[in-house]
């Protein structure tokens, strides 16, 4: 459990073993794309509001009590006109907060836990075009400690845009 995520700096340059499509829409797709000398990944195509990008992880790592951090850089791109997009880090609103981290549980396929974190941060400025700095810490609790399928995602944001992530 050193690490919570596998692959979330795309430099496997492979989704299929590691990441997963979190779509309710046929077309929406992950890809790994370059950006600089680094990897990422892109999601693009969305068409439903839940569409992102997601990994189950090893449930025994969420020992209750036990506190992780993420770390991601985001970039977001207006899917109509391929220009940068930016968001407002100080909102929790669909249409004009962040892509939120979703952290969410299951006992026998039903959900018991389910947490999502926005990107909170009065004094935060999202630029657009650049890498954009997020970071969650949260400690595991009594329910998400007894789930026997923990999935983290990306998704749950404005449709107008595509997200490119590399998560840290």
């Amino acid at each position: 459990c050193s690490e919570l995520l596998m692959n979330g700096n795309a430099e496997g340059g492979d989704t299929a073993r590691f990441w997963r499509p979190a779509l309710l829409s046929e077309n929406a797709k992950i890809e790994v794309i370059s950006v600089a000398s680094t990897h990422a990944f892109k999601v693009s195509n969305r068409k439903n509001f839940a569409d992102g990008l997601l990994q189950t992880v090893d449930d025994r790592c969420f020992t209750e009590g036990s506190s992780w951090k993420l770390t991601a850089r985001m970039k977001l791109v207006d899917h109509a006109t391929g220009e940068f997009a930016s968001c407002n880090p100080s909102e929790t609103l669909y249409k004009r907060a962040c892509p939120p981290v979703r952290i969410s549980g299951n006992v026998n396929f039903e959900r018991i836990a389910d947490e999502q974190f926005y990107m909170t941060n009065d004094s935060l400025v999202w630029k657009s075009g650049s890498w954009n700095q997020y970071e969650v810490r949260f400690t595991v609790s009594r329910e998400l400690s007894l789930c026997d399928n923990v999935l983290i995602g990306i998704h749950s944001f404005d449709l107008d845009w595509d997200l490119i992530v590399d998560v840290l």
